[in-house]
């Protein structure tokens, strides 16, 4: 599993952790690990294999190497699956959009049963999100901007994660004939 996707993997659980209204020191931390990782010039797994002490890296402490640790070895996050249980996976895009929270993004859940961005699209439509307390046409107006706009840049990577999620592509290729 490449550094991109680890990374990817702790912010998902943090956004979980904001949704669930978690104590923001612990959010905090799966960020920090997250921007550690996304940081730096060897994978992770490379210097798990090579027996490197994790918890030397900025952010990273006992329980969070156990996190990589496990990772690593399994490709997945079971305190992520557990949270998941609890909130559906899509509910995370939600709060990728501009202008929305954890605290909103967990209102549309319990009060409107939205859990992505095409049933936040049909709800601004319907008109039901303007009427939730907290929310307006204002903010119905810029979720609808921001829902547009990030349907434009979907398919865009950064060049570093595209280029550590290469790599693995490559060196397969290069040892075939």
């Amino acid at each position: 599993m490449e550094n991109v996707e680890i990374a990817r993997l702790f912010n998902e659980y943090a956004d979980l952790l904001e949704i669930r209204d978690e104590n923001p020191f612990r959010v905090r931390s799966y960020r920090k690990a997250a921007q550690t990782v996304a940081g730096l010039s060897r994978p992770v797994a490379q210097l798990i294999a090579t027996g490197e002490d994790l918890t030397a890296l900025p952010g990273i402490g006992s329980s969070m190497a156990a996190h990589l640790k496990e990772i690593v070895e399994t490709g997945s996050l079971s305190a992520l699956g557990q949270m998941g249980q609890e909130f559906p996976e899509t509910l995370t895009e939600l709060m990728r959009l501009e202008t929305l929270g954890p605290k909103k993004a967990r209102k549309l859940y319990e009060e409107l049963g939205i859990a992505s961005v095409s049933e936040l699209a049909a709800a601004i439509d319907a008109g039901k999100v303007e009427a939730l307390p907290g929310f307006g046409k204002k903010t119905a107006a810029h979720l609808r901007r921001a829902i547009s706009q990030s349907a434009q840049h979907m398919r865009r990577f950064l060049l570093a994660d595209a280029d550590q999620l290469i790599q693995p592509l490559l060196e397969h290729l290069r040892a075939g004939p």
